[in-house]
Protein backbone atom coordinates (compact mmCIF):
# COMPACT_ATOMS: atom_id res chain seq x y z
CA UNK A 1 0.00 0.00 0.00
CA UNK A 2 2.83 2.40 0.78
CA UNK A 3 4.25 1.91 -2.72
CA UNK A 4 0.88 2.73 -4.24
CA UNK A 5 0.55 5.78 -2.00
CA UNK A 6 4.00 6.95 -3.04
CA UNK A 7 3.04 6.45 -6.68
CA UNK A 8 0.05 8.71 -6.17
CA UNK A 9 2.19 11.38 -4.47
CA UNK A 10 4.94 11.38 -7.07
CA UNK A 11 2.66 11.27 -10.10
CA UNK A 12 0.38 14.03 -8.81
CA UNK A 13 -2.56 12.23 -10.37
CA UNK A 14 -5.45 10.26 -9.08
CA UNK A 15 -5.09 6.60 -9.84
CA UNK A 16 -7.78 4.75 -11.75
CA UNK A 17 -8.91 1.97 -9.38
CA UNK A 18 -8.80 -0.70 -12.08
CA UNK A 19 -5.17 0.17 -12.79
CA UNK A 20 -4.55 -0.02 -9.05
CA UNK A 21 -6.09 -3.49 -8.95
CA UNK A 22 -3.99 -4.62 -11.93
CA UNK A 23 -0.84 -3.17 -10.37
CA UNK A 24 -1.56 -4.80 -7.01
CA UNK A 25 -2.35 -8.15 -8.62
CA UNK A 26 0.73 -8.07 -10.84
CA UNK A 27 2.95 -7.04 -7.97
CA UNK A 28 1.50 -9.78 -5.78
CA UNK A 29 2.03 -12.44 -8.42
CA UNK A 30 5.61 -11.29 -8.93
CA UNK A 31 6.49 -11.10 -5.22
CA UNK A 32 4.90 -14.48 -4.57
CA UNK A 33 7.13 -15.90 -7.29
CA UNK A 34 10.20 -14.16 -5.83
CA UNK A 35 9.40 -15.46 -2.33
CA UNK A 36 9.00 -19.01 -3.64
CA UNK A 37 12.29 -18.82 -5.58
CA UNK A 38 14.14 -17.36 -2.58
CA UNK A 39 12.89 -20.25 -0.46
CA UNK A 40 14.25 -22.73 -3.03
CA UNK A 41 17.62 -20.97 -2.99
CA UNK A 42 17.66 -21.05 0.83
CA UNK A 43 16.85 -24.78 0.87
CA UNK A 44 19.62 -25.49 -1.63
CA UNK A 45 22.14 -23.39 0.31
CA UNK A 46 21.28 -25.13 3.60
CA UNK A 47 21.49 -28.60 2.06
CA UNK A 48 24.79 -27.82 0.35
CA UNK A 49 26.24 -26.49 3.60
CA UNK A 50 25.05 -29.56 5.53
CA UNK A 51 26.57 -31.82 2.87
CA UNK A 52 29.90 -29.97 3.13
CA UNK A 53 29.90 -30.16 6.94
CA UNK A 54 29.09 -33.88 7.01
CA UNK A 55 31.85 -34.57 4.48
CA UNK A 56 34.37 -32.64 6.56
CA UNK A 57 33.33 -34.57 9.70
CA UNK A 58 33.54 -37.94 7.96
CA UNK A 59 36.92 -37.16 6.38
CA UNK A 60 38.52 -35.74 9.54
CA UNK A 61 41.90 -37.46 10.05
CA UNK A 62 42.09 -37.01 13.81
CA UNK A 63 39.80 -36.47 16.78
CA UNK A 64 41.24 -32.97 17.14
CA UNK A 65 40.28 -32.13 13.57
CA UNK A 66 36.86 -33.75 14.09
CA UNK A 67 36.32 -31.73 17.28
CA UNK A 68 37.30 -28.51 15.49
CA UNK A 69 34.88 -29.14 12.61
CA UNK A 70 32.15 -29.90 15.14
CA UNK A 71 32.93 -26.71 17.08
CA UNK A 72 32.76 -24.69 13.86
CA UNK A 73 29.18 -25.83 13.31
CA UNK A 74 27.79 -26.50 16.79
CA UNK A 75 27.56 -24.57 20.04
CA UNK A 76 31.06 -24.79 21.54
CA UNK A 77 29.72 -25.33 25.07
CA UNK A 78 28.24 -28.65 23.91
CA UNK A 79 31.29 -29.85 21.98
CA UNK A 80 33.61 -28.94 24.87
CA UNK A 81 31.68 -31.33 27.13
CA UNK A 82 32.16 -34.30 24.76
CA UNK A 83 35.01 -36.62 25.70
CA UNK A 84 37.15 -38.44 23.13
CA UNK A 85 35.05 -41.60 23.44
CA UNK A 86 31.87 -39.66 22.61
CA UNK A 87 33.57 -38.01 19.64
CA UNK A 88 34.74 -41.40 18.33
CA UNK A 89 31.20 -42.77 18.63
CA UNK A 90 29.78 -39.83 16.70
CA UNK A 91 32.43 -40.09 13.99
CA UNK A 92 31.97 -43.87 13.71
CA UNK A 93 28.22 -43.37 13.36
CA UNK A 94 28.66 -40.72 10.65
CA UNK A 95 31.13 -42.90 8.74
CA UNK A 96 28.73 -45.85 8.88
CA UNK A 97 25.98 -43.87 7.17
CA UNK A 98 25.53 -44.09 3.43
CA UNK A 99 27.09 -41.12 1.70
CA UNK A 100 24.49 -38.89 0.16
CA UNK A 101 24.77 -37.43 -3.31
CA UNK A 102 25.30 -33.75 -3.82
CA UNK A 103 22.18 -31.95 -2.66
CA UNK A 104 19.49 -30.79 -4.99
CA UNK A 105 15.84 -29.89 -5.01
CA UNK A 106 12.98 -32.34 -5.11
CA UNK A 107 9.27 -32.32 -5.86
CA UNK A 108 8.37 -31.44 -2.25
CA UNK A 109 10.59 -28.35 -2.44
CA UNK A 110 8.90 -27.20 -5.63
CA UNK A 111 5.49 -27.86 -4.10
CA UNK A 112 6.45 -25.79 -1.04
CA UNK A 113 7.59 -22.94 -3.31
CA UNK A 114 4.21 -23.10 -5.06
CA UNK A 115 2.43 -23.00 -1.68
CA UNK A 116 4.47 -19.95 -0.69
CA UNK A 117 3.36 -18.25 -3.90
CA UNK A 118 -0.23 -19.27 -3.19
CA UNK A 119 -0.08 -17.88 0.37
CA UNK A 120 1.31 -14.55 -0.84
CA UNK A 121 -1.37 -14.25 -3.51
CA UNK A 122 -4.16 -15.33 -1.14
CA UNK A 123 -3.01 -12.96 1.59
CA UNK A 124 -3.39 -9.98 -0.71
CA UNK A 125 -6.93 -10.80 -1.82
CA UNK A 126 -8.52 -9.05 1.20
CA UNK A 127 -6.59 -5.92 0.23
CA UNK A 128 -7.60 -6.03 -3.42
CA UNK A 129 -11.30 -6.89 -2.99
CA UNK A 130 -12.44 -3.48 -1.63
CA UNK A 131 -10.93 -1.85 -4.71
CA UNK A 132 -13.08 -4.10 -6.88
CA UNK A 133 -16.30 -4.08 -4.82
CA UNK A 134 -16.55 -0.47 -3.54
CA UNK A 135 -17.41 2.21 -6.10
CA UNK A 136 -16.12 5.19 -4.11
CA UNK A 137 -12.38 5.03 -4.74
CA UNK A 138 -11.30 6.88 -1.60
CA UNK A 139 -13.55 4.73 0.61
CA UNK A 140 -12.23 1.59 -1.08
CA UNK A 141 -8.66 2.73 -0.47
CA UNK A 142 -9.38 3.52 3.20
CA UNK A 143 -11.10 0.13 3.69
CA UNK A 144 -8.01 -1.51 2.22
CA UNK A 145 -5.83 0.44 4.66
CA UNK A 146 -8.09 -0.58 7.57
CA UNK A 147 -7.87 -4.23 6.53
CA UNK A 148 -4.08 -4.00 6.34
CA UNK A 149 -3.96 -2.63 9.91
CA UNK A 150 -6.29 -5.41 11.07
CA UNK A 151 -4.00 -7.98 9.41
CA UNK A 152 -1.07 -6.40 11.27
CA UNK A 153 -3.00 -6.84 14.54
CA UNK A 154 -3.76 -10.49 13.76
CA UNK A 155 -0.15 -11.13 12.81
CA UNK A 156 1.12 -9.44 15.98
CA UNK A 157 -1.37 -11.33 18.13
CA UNK A 158 -0.30 -14.67 16.68
CA UNK A 159 3.39 -13.76 16.98
CA UNK A 160 2.90 -12.83 20.64
CA UNK A 161 1.20 -16.16 21.25
CA UNK A 162 4.03 -18.02 19.51
CA UNK A 163 6.72 -16.12 21.44
CA UNK A 164 4.92 -16.67 24.74
CA UNK A 165 4.41 -12.97 25.41
CA UNK A 166 1.15 -11.11 25.95
CA UNK A 167 -0.71 -11.64 22.66
CA UNK A 168 -3.05 -8.67 22.96
CA UNK A 169 -0.15 -6.28 23.65
CA UNK A 170 1.81 -7.70 20.73
CA UNK A 171 -1.23 -7.43 18.44
CA UNK A 172 -1.91 -3.84 19.48
CA UNK A 173 1.75 -2.92 18.98
CA UNK A 174 1.72 -4.33 15.45
CA UNK A 175 -1.62 -2.63 14.71
CA UNK A 176 -0.25 0.69 16.00
CA UNK A 177 2.80 0.23 13.80
CA UNK A 178 0.53 -0.52 10.83
CA UNK A 179 -1.62 2.53 11.64
CA UNK A 180 1.52 4.67 11.83
CA UNK A 181 2.63 3.46 8.41
CA UNK A 182 -0.87 4.14 7.05
CA UNK A 183 -0.94 7.67 8.54
CA UNK A 184 2.45 8.45 7.01
CA UNK A 185 1.16 7.25 3.64
CA UNK A 186 -1.98 9.39 4.00
CA UNK A 187 0.11 12.40 5.02
CA UNK A 188 2.18 11.92 1.90
CA UNK A 189 -0.99 11.99 -0.19
CA UNK A 190 -1.93 8.32 -0.22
Amino acid sequence: MSVLSALRVTSGQTIDPIHLVYAAAGSTLAWGFVDGMMDLIGVLINRTHTYKVLNSLVKAQSLGEFRQHLMDESPSYIVEKLNDNSLEQIQTFLRSQEQTHRPGLNRDDLQKAFYIWLIVVSASLPLIMPLILIKDHLVAFRVTQFISVWIMFAMGYKLGDWLGIHSLFSGLFFAAFGAFITMVCIALGG
